[in-house]
């Protein structure tokens, strides 16, 4: 089972994004590529700088170019132990707010389980009480 962050702007369903948890295997292996796709454009401006300095310092250190290669996996791995979290540091600074965290085995049925429970509360008489205080 996966887990997925939903994140929703001022409470409307129409807006929410989920978002995987856990190692992205596109990071990792198309790190800027992926980047771009999700529109990060400061991680990938960081990441193309960190890039070219392992390159450079390589270059100037006499580095084996294994090392350098190695340094690079390194830095790939790191993007994709740290993507899903710089997706939510994204989601935040477009005021999305955090509705919840949702289980399930793809992206479809995480949608299902969320918008199921969301309809439920919005309806249930405990959340038309809260909302009348």
């Amino acid at each position: 089972m996966a887990i997925f962050t939903v994140h929703m702007r001022n409470n409307e369903t129409q807006s929410a994004v989920f978002i995987k948890d856990g190692f992205s295997w596109g990071a990792f292996v198309f790190g800027p590529l992926w980047l771009l796709s999700k529109k990060l454009w400061l991680a990938f401006f960081g990441f193309a700088a960190l890039s070219i300095l392992i390159n450079i310092a390589g270059i100037k250190f006499g580095l084996h170019p294994a090392a350098l290669s190695v340094l690079s996996v390194l830095l790939g791995f790191f993007l994709g132990t740290e993507a899903a979290d710089l997706q939510r540091l994204k989601m935040k600074r477009l005021k999305f707010d955090d509705a919840g965290v949702v289980q399930g085995q793809k992206l479809d049925d995480a949608e299902c389980r969320f918008f199921d429970r969301y309809a439920e509360e919005s309806l249930s008489p405990w959340s038309l009480a809260k909302e009348a205080r």
